[in-house]
């Protein structure tokens, strides 16, 4: 179903394969702009693959995956790894040394695949590693049902972010729910690790979120970090001289617990 625009590499059960020193440009959005991201076709429901295109793109099986060096300039999405199907693992992922610019939705998604309100494991998403990367104005072309997140990880167990630099960027530069959400049964082992990362001007086409984020289950250990001015931008107050405190919060813990914070800077402008 993908367009042969929008992605370039695409893997349905891939394992031990490395990508590197490539270089991503010019790809597009689907092309029925309006298509939402839920696949109403099935029941229950799932996720459209078209409607979230990606450089490369995993969806359904993958296990250790190194992406390094590479560069995605002027993309929709530059990588998207998906579990698709009960215990079908992402596993053993790492994305290091890599550079994101301008990319319309976000620069790195992965996620165990659950679907909402969903009461048993689905997908297993676990040991992801992102390392060293920096990405500089993502996500302010982001579709109807997306918010413009750099780099984002849904229902994690294992998670280890460190050294990434976010500059400029339309929702969160790190979000992160930790082992289950409202869409997971019970998750015996969850442990993430956020630190020496830099989140620069973020959340400036969003609000209600942080610009490095976690949810849900813990431990998670979040230190060491930078986070400045997290905006917040609200429609019909969005002002640019200062005066509006906005709704965006450096770090930001939302429907969390075991999680640890130390050792943080936070400012910004308002």
């Amino acid at each position: 179903e993908a367009g042969q625009h929008s992605d370039l590499i695409i893997g349905s059960d891939v394992k031990h394969l490395e990508i590197s020193g490539l270089d991503f440009r010019w790809t597009t959005q689907p092309w029925d702009l309006d298509v939402v991201s839920w696949d109403f076709r099935t029941k229950p429901f799932g996720v459209r693959p078209d409607a979230n295109p990606a450089c490369i793109r995993i969806w359904g099986r993958g296990e250790g995956i190194r992406i390094a060096n590479c560069r995605f300039e002027d993309v929709v999405m530059g990588i998207r790894m998906r579990a698709v199907g009960e215990g079908s693992p992402i596993r053993d992922i790492t994305v290091e040394d890599n550079t994101f610019c301008s990319a319309d939705a976000g620069a790195a998604d992965f996620t165990a695949g659950a679907g909402w309100g969903f009461s048993h494991p689905v997908g297993v998403l676990d040991d992801v590693r992102l390392y060293r990367n920096y990405a500089a104005n993502v996500g302010f072309r982001a579709t109807r049902y997306e918010r413009g997140c750099t780099f984002d990880l849904t229902d994690s167990l294992r998670a280890h972010i460190a050294g990434n630099v976010v500059e400029r960027c339309g929702a969160q530069a790190i979000n992160v729910v930790a082992g289950k959400g409202a869409n997971r049964g019970d998750v015996p082992l969850v442990r993430v690790l956020i630190h020496q990362n830099k989140a620069w001007k973020t959340m400036q086409n969003a609000n209600d979120f942080g610009g490095i984020e976690s949810w849900q289950h813990g431990p998670v250990y979040i230190f060491n970090n930078l986070s400045f001015d997290a905006r917040g931008q609200r429609e019909g107050e969005r002002v640019y001289n200062k005066r509006a405190a906005g709704f965006g919060h450096a770090y930001y813990l939302d429907g969390g617990f075991k999680h640890y914070l130390f050792n943080n800077i936070a400012w910004g402008l308002s």
